[in-house]
């Protein structure tokens, strides 16, 4: 019988050889795969009937993202506010610090929270993309996700205009936009109370773990 705890436990040995920006040597990131494949088999929960254990707030411990221009990146990287808000806010470099994803039980919030710092004195800032979900009938397992919202924030104790600053927009440039939502799906391969794992329709892969923390963005 396959002991989850055990597969759950390699998968954070794994994780902990990162490198100080999440990243893994390749033998490590084939490791990691292989030990999310065999994991997937033996999920507690289906999303579909239990999205009460999906809903949360959730800190990204490992990303493999599957978009071309963030292919191979992993969850510390220099970045820019346009690719992390799906194209829709200004190209403004940033240094993205962490990702937490936050999702409620009712469909009404699938959030995207990006933390990073801008600018020359380290500004720091938060990206909320804003999204909901539904559930695919034909596939237990999947959220089809539909982000409407990018809004740009301070954060600890930053101001807007601070932000601004650091990424380098003027008073004109919007820092939040609403959008037609693009079509999107995420594969919820695994979860219980402290672990998900997800791969979306670019072919990403994201390790999760829920945090004690008040939400973000709920």
């Amino acid at each position: 019988m396959t002991d989850v705890a055990t597969l759950k436990a390699q998968i954070h040995d794994c994780l902990d050889t990162a490198d100080d920006n999440g990243g893994l040597d390749e033998p490590h990131y084939e490791k990691l795969t292989g030990l999310i494949d065999e994991l997937s088999q033996h999920s507690p929960y289906v999303a579909h009937s239990r999205p009460d254990m999906v809903a949360g707030s959730w800190a990204t411990l490992f990303a493999s993202f599957g978009a071309r221009h963030s292919s191979g990146k992993t969850v510390r990287h220099a970045a820019d506010l346009q690719i992390h808000s799906l194209g829709k806010l200004p190209k403004a470099p940033m240094q993205v610090l962490s990702i937490v994803q936050e999702i409620d039980e009712q469909g009404e919030a699938y959030n995207n929270v990006v933390d990073f710092e801008c600018g020359s004195d380290n500004t720091p800032g938060r990206l909320i993309v804003r999204g909901r979900f539904s559930c695919d009938q034909d596939a237990p397992i999947r959220y089809q996700v539909r982000f409407y919202r990018a809004e740009v924030h301070g954060r600890d104790g930053s101001t807007e205009e601070a932000v601004r600053s650091g990424l380098g927009l003027d008073a004109e440039q919007a820092l939040s936009v609403e959008f037609t939502p693009p079509p999107f799906y995420s594969d919820i391969l695994f979860v219980d109370e402290e672990m998900r794992i997800n791969r979306g329709n670019f072919g990403g892969v994201y390790v999760l773990t829920r945090r004690d923390a008040a939400p973000l963005s709920l």
